[in-house]
């Protein structure tokens, strides 16, 4: 008899701890589990790769827009453009002078009577746009502007390089023209110290269709 009842007390006892390891196992499971979503999505880290700035020539330059024109400066140099006037034959269709001009971000507008003298800014300077709404006849319409620079300027087939002990610091080249067509053609840069032309030729002037813009580059190294 006594066996037997061992064998019960030892069943019972079993059943028991059975019961209490049932009851209690999720309670742990309650506590033990993981937090879901505890921070706000706007605070999680950002997994993004970081954002890294285009790689400049060894340094920075600064681009201004003046009264007169606009200007570029480097840590050495310095490059200034100005608009003196357009005309066609003995007809001006503007002259340049100090005003305000319209700027939007990185670009800007001198609104000269009919003809638009716009820029945008590119790293180290400008691109450069004249926008003609009509012609004054068939001659050569031309734009002339005043260069002001610390540098040396040497003609090349591009445009106007510009020198430090024969080193290339910058240009003003790149030069074009394009009608309302689509008929787009490089044009010559002529430039008499200081004084710069784009010169537009009159027999082009005949075909195009109107309006048409006048470009170019100008931009500053800074290694």
């Amino acid at each position: 008899m006594w066996k037997l009842a061992a064998i019960m007390l030892t069943l019972g006892v079993t059943v028991g701890v059975a019961r209490r390891i049932h009851r209690s196992a999720p309670d742990r499971e309650t506590r033990c589990a993981p937090p879901i979503l505890q921070e706000p999505a706007a605070e999680l880290p950002d997994a993004s790769p970081p954002h890294s700035a285009a790689p400049t020539h060894g340094g920075s330059s600064t681009v201004r827009h003046l009264a007169e024109g606009v200007r570029v400066d480097t840590s050495r140099n310095f490059l200034e453009y100005r608009l003196e006037s357009i005309r066609q034959g003995h007809r001006v269709l503007c002259s340049g002078g100090s005003m305000t001009p319209q700027e939007e971000r990185e670009r800007v507008v001198y609104s000269r009577g009919p003809v638009d003298e716009r820029y945008l800014e590119i790293r180290g300077g400008f691109k450069q746009f004249f926008d003609v709404p009509a012609p004054a006849g068939t001659d050569d319409l031309v734009i002339e502007g005043s260069l002001a620079t610390n540098l040396a300027r040497r003609r090349t087939e591009n445009g106007i390089s510009l020198l430090a002990m024969d080193a290339v610091e910058g240009s003003y080249a790149d030069a074009w023209v394009i009608d309302a067509a689509g008929d787009r053609r490089s044009i010559e840069i002529e430039c008499d110290g200081d004084r710069v032309l784009l010169r537009v030729s009159g027999d082009w002037i005949a075909r195009a269709r109107f309006p048409i813009a006048v470009g170019a580059t100008l931009r500053l190294l800074d290694s």
